[in-house]
C-alpha cells in the first residue's frame, strides 16, 4: 500500500455502500444460468472466463469481453425482417455499452472486496479501471445520440456517464493523495451516480439486444 493513507473506518463504510451499488447496477449481467432481479431488466448477458494471475481489476485496462461471450437477454427474441438496419458504428455502439454495463458489475466486485479487505491498491486500481471504461462508453453513447433512432438512449446516458466517471477520476484522486475527506465525499458522489445510472441503463435494454440481432445478421 506505499503512498497510498490508511482510510478511516468510517469512510470504508461509504466505499462500501459505493461498491454495493455498484454491484447492484448491473447485478443481473450474471452467467445466463442466473435469474436476474424482477425490478432490474437484464441487458445483454455476458460470460466471461475466470482471471488468472496476481488479483488486480478486472477494467483497470479497459473493456475486453469479446462480443461473441454476449447473449440476448430474452433469447427467443428474433430480428424483424422488415427492420431496417442501423449503420454498423451504432450496433457497435450499442454492443459496447452492454459490455461496459458488465464491466460495471466486475468493478463493483473489485470495490466491494478492497473495501471489506482495506485494500486501498485495489481499490485505487478499481476506481482508475472505472473511469477509463466509463470514458471509453461515453464515446458509444456519443455515437447513439448522433443516430436518430437512438438518440433518446444516447443522450439519457451522456450526462450520467459525465458523473460517474468526474466520481471515480475524484476517488482515484483522492486516494493517490492520501485525502480521507475527498475520498469519503468522491464515495458518496459515486453512490449517486450509480443510482442515476441505475435508472437509464434499463432503457438500453431493447437497444442492446436489437444491436445484437442485427450484428448476427451482419455476419450470417
Amino acid at each position: 500500500m506505499t503512498g497510498l493513507c490508511r482510510v478511516p473506518p468510517f469512510t470504508l463504510a461509504s466505499m462500501i455502500l459505493a461498491a454495493g451499488l455498484l454491484s447492484a447496477c448491473s447485478g443481473s449481467n450474471s452467467a445466463p444460468t442466473s435469474a436476474p432481479p424482477a425490478s432490474v431488466p437484464a441487458m445483454l448477458s455476458v460470460t466471461t472466463p475466470p482471471a488468472s494471475g496476481p488479483a488486480s481489476s478486472p477494467v483497470a485496462s479497459g473493456l475486453r469481453t469479446p462480443v461473441a461471450s454476449l447473449a440476448l437477454s430474452d433469447p427467443t427474441r428474433t430480428l424483424d425482417p422488415s427492420a431496417q438496419l442501423w449503420p454498423t458504428s451504432v450496433i457497435d455502439a450499442a454492443i459496447a455499452l452492454a459490455v461496459f454495463d458488465n464491466g460495471v458489475k466486475e468493478a463493483g466486485t473489485d470495490l466491494t472486496t478492497a473495501a471489506q479487505q482495506e485494500d486501498m491498491d485495489l481499490f485505487l486500481g478499481s476506481a482508475t479501471g472505472l473511469a477509463t471504461i466509463v470514458a471509453q462508453a461515453t464515446l458509444s453513447a456519443q455515437r447513439l445520440a448522433d443516430f436518430e433512432t437512438t438518440r433518446q438512449v444516447g443522450e439519457s446516458y451522456l450526462p450520467v456517464l459525465a458523473s460517474l466517471g468526474a466520481a471515480a477520476g475524484s476517488l482515484a484522486d483522492a486516494l493517490r493523495s492520501g485525502n480521507g475527506a475527498g475520498v469519503q465525499s468522491s464515495a458518496v458522489q459515486l453512490a449517486s451516480a450509480l443510482e442515476a445510472y441505475r435508472g437509464v441503463r434499463e432503457v438500453m435494454v431493447a437497444v442492446a439486444d436489437q444491436a445484437l440481432l442485427m450484428q448476427r445478421g451482419l455476419v450470417q
